[in-house]
C-alpha cells in the first residue's frame, strides 16, 4: 500500500504529457503540410514559366530560320 502511495503522481504523468505532446505534434504535422503544399505550387509555377520560356524561345527560333530563309531568297534574285 506504501508503493502505491509514493508513486500516486505517475498516473496522471502520462495523460498530462499526452495531452500537451500530442496536439504539439498534430499542429507540427500541419504545419509540415501547409509547407509541401506551398513547395509543391512554387515547383509547379517554375515548371510552367519554364515551358511558356521553352515555347517562346522555339517560336524565336523559327522567326529566325524563316527570315534566314527570306534573306536567302532575296541574296539569289
Amino acid at each position: 500500500m506504501n508503493f502505491i502511495r509514493r508513486y500516486h503522481w505517475a498516473q496522471g504523468s502520462y495523460i498530462v504529457e499526452g495531452s500537451v505532446i500530442y496536439p504539439l505534434l498534430f499542429f507540427i504535422i500541419c504545419i509540415i503540410c501547409s509547407l509541401a503544399v506551398t513547395l509543391y505550387h512554387e515547383i509547379e509555377d517554375d515548371d510552367l514559366s519554364t515551358k511558356v520560356e521553352e515555347v517562346w524561345i522555339v517560336k524565336q527560333f523559327y522567326q529566325y530560320d524563316m527570315a534566314d530563309e527570306l534573306l536567302g531568297e532575296i541574296k539569289n534574285d
